[in-house]
């Protein structure tokens, strides 16, 4: 089940028109306590976290958070505090941001009001299933298919901005590439599952992920960077808007 799709804005174009979409982790990758059962007092931001989801979006890409919440079908908390807890890293993040990282570039239906600072979310999706009828709140609760690594959620979280990923059957909305970023092996496997580059960062559970995943094809098919704002970096260097230089191999 799929709780929530908040769209913030419309997903923009990189260099030379080439549609992109950063699909990231919430806990262990943008903040760094697990906010799990918890709420939003135990939101701590990663440093640098909301740096580079400036970058991501001024580079042209629209962001996507996933997160898996099954603490809502276990009913340790409800909706409402997971949606708080959302908007509390989204605060932190926002506070982040540098104030000269500049405005984003104007997408092809741009909502000015959504996009009046370039460390927001494009849009937000979570699962709240656990999985297991025994131990569900509810009966209907249950339902986990679409938790990572399923790759549901990024592919609604794609449509809820008018775009399909590439190798899921999106009708007539505009076919999108881009990546994933986690520190769990979930992460990568919804990456491949989704047709998304499976970035894993040594942030949160990140270093032990590494050691586990040794030697394995997952691991060889993900780049592997230190933190967000690594990757973000790595990207804003080859993937840039119209009139900011030319992109760099």
């Amino acid at each position: 089940m799929v709780h929530d799709i908040e769209r913030g804005s419309d997903a923009t174009t990189g260099a030379a028109g080439t549609w992109c979409l950063v699909v990231l982790d919430r806990d262990g990758v943008l903040n760094r306590r697990p906010s799990y059962r918890l709420g939003p007092d135990a939101i701590e931001a990663i440093p640098g976290a909301g740096e580079a989801v400036g970058k991501l979006r001024a580079a042209g890409c629209a962001v996507a958070v996933l997160s898996s919440q099954s603490c809502v079908g276990y009913g340790f908390v409800v909706p409402e505090i997971v949606d708080e807890t959302m908007d509390c890293l989204h605060e932190q993040l926002r506070g982040q941001c540098p104030a000269s990282s500049g405005p984003v570039p104007a997408g092809p239906l741009q909502c000015a009001e959504a996009r009046s600072t370039d460390c927001c979310f494009d849009a937000i999706a979570y699962s709240i299933g656990t999985g297991a009828a025994a131990t569900a709140c509810l009966a209907d609760l249950a339902d986990d298919s679409d938790a990572k690594p399923s790759p549901t959620l990024a592919i609604l979280a794609a449509q809820s901005l008018g775009l399909s990923l590439r190798g899921h059957d999106g009708g007539c909305l505009p076919s999108v590439s881009g990546y994933m970023v986690g520190d769990r092996a979930s992460d990568l496997a919804t990456a491949v599952a989704a047709g998304l580059q499976p970035v894993l960062v040594l942030t949160g559970n990140g270093k032990a992920t590494l050691k586990e995943l040794e030697g394995s094809p997952l691991l060889a098919s993900a780049w592997v960077e230190a933190d967000v704002l690594a990757f973000a970096n790595r990207v804003h260097a080859t993937l840039r808007p119209a009139g900011q230089g030319k992109a760099k191999g």
